[in-house]
Formats: C-alpha cells, sequence, structure tokens
C-alpha cells in the first residue's frame, strides 16, 4: 500500500518551490497484519501512476513519477526538470530500501509507470514518454511513445524497446507470465504503430 501526505504548502517550501509530501509505504500479510510501515520525504508533484509489485523472495518494487525531490533511506533523486520523470525502488523484505534510480531525462516526461515482477525476480517497467527517456545509459527517443524494460533484482536494466509512431500512443499495463514473458496493453492514436519489425497499423 502506497499512500501520500501532504506536510508543507509550496510557498513554504526550501526546495525547488514545490510543495512538501512524505510517502507511505506499508506491507500486509494475507490476514491483514501489518508486516512493515516505511516512508520517504519529498518535494514535488504526487508521485501519479504508482504501481506495487512483490517477487517470490518477498522484496517489494515500487515505480512511479515525480517531479523534484525523493528521498529513499540515504539516497536521493532529484529532478529538478520542470517535467515529470520515472522512478523505480526496490524494497526488501524487512522494509529497508534496497535502491532506487530514475528513470527520464530532460525532454522525457514519463507518465502511466507500470510494473510486473516474475518468477526469476526481475521487473518488467512500462511507461509513456514526450520525446526521450534514459535509463542507465541507454536513451529511447520517439514523440507521444511509450517504452516497456526489464531490470534484474539488483536494479541493473536487462533491456529496454521503445514502441510507437508519428501520433499519441501509450501503454496503460504490464504483466508476466511464468516463462519471463512480458505483456503490455495500451492504445495508440498513431496510423501505424512500430513494435520494432512488427507493424500494427488503425
Amino acid at each position: 500500500v502506497v499512500a501520500a501526505l501532504q506536510t508543507m504548502e509550496a510557498s513554504d517550501s526550501p526546495t525547488y518551490g514545490l510543495p512538501g509530501y512524505w510517502y507511505i509505504v506499508q506491507k500486509f500479510d494475507n490476514d491483514g497484519n501489518l508486516i512493515y510501515g516505511t516512508g520517504t520525504s519529498g518535494y514535488g508533484a504526487y508521485p501519479y501512476g504508482s504501481s506495487l509489485d512483490s517477487d517470490t523472495a518477498g522484496n517489494l518494487y515500487w515505480g512511479g513519477v515525480f517531479h523534484g525531490y525523493m528521498g529513499f533511506g540515504s539516497g536521493v533523486l532529484l529532478n529538478p526538470n520542470d517535467i515529470v520523470e520515472g522512478f523505480l525502488a526496490k524494497y526488501e523484505q524487512n522494509g529497508t530500501i534496497a535502491w532506487a534510480k530514475n528513470m527520464g531525462g530532460y525532454g522525457g516526461q514519463i507518465g502511466g509507470t507500470s510494473l510486473s515482477t516474475n518468477n526469476d525476480e526481475q521487473i518488467s517497467v512500462v511507461g509513456n514518454f514526450g520525446t526521450r527517456v534514459t535509463v542507465d545509459s541507454v536513451t529511447i527517443q520517439g514523440y507521444g511513445d511509450f517504452f516497456v524494460s526489464m531490470f534484474e533484482s539488483s536494479g541493473k536494466l536487462l533491456w529496454i524497446n521503445g514502441a510507437g509512431g508519428s501520433d499519441a500512443d501509450w501503454v496503460t499495463a504490464v504483466a508476466t507470465d511464468m516463462e519471463g514473458s512480458t505483456y503490455v496493453t495500451g492504445g495508440y492514436g498513431s496510423s501505424v504503430i512500430d513494435f520494432d519489425s512488427l507493424k500494427i497499423s488503425n
């Protein structure tokens, strides 16, 4: 469960002139008993498009978008650009933050990020972007397109692919199967949308 509480108005914020938030992450067992509760602070837009999933080892993964600043343990994600960027974070079984990373870059505004884990403890992450998205050192370019990516449980990027056409195209959800394949759903306004060599006409 993820919730956000506004702690500071933009006019009182010492960082970027953005409102402050406290983000609460909680995990419960099948009987509704709290396993842990943890949180992170931040300044900026509410992290909409948030998605949660856990792997077979009990680790929790949280993905979404943000604008400004988010603190994860002793680490900080910064996004000073006047756009939203994506983030992906991993919490261990006891609620300790393992790692967190940005997905974006100038002009790489991201929205609607969704994620899903498979039996190999890999994480499939999808999202929509305006002009480009950068993950680690890999950049995908387009215009109103979307990306599909996969990460190891360590946070290392395994692969990332972009898809789209000449108009606005978007992804809404992602799922994985027992063999590790990734499935996405979405929509497209382009007359033709490209998935590498596969083309679909509207």
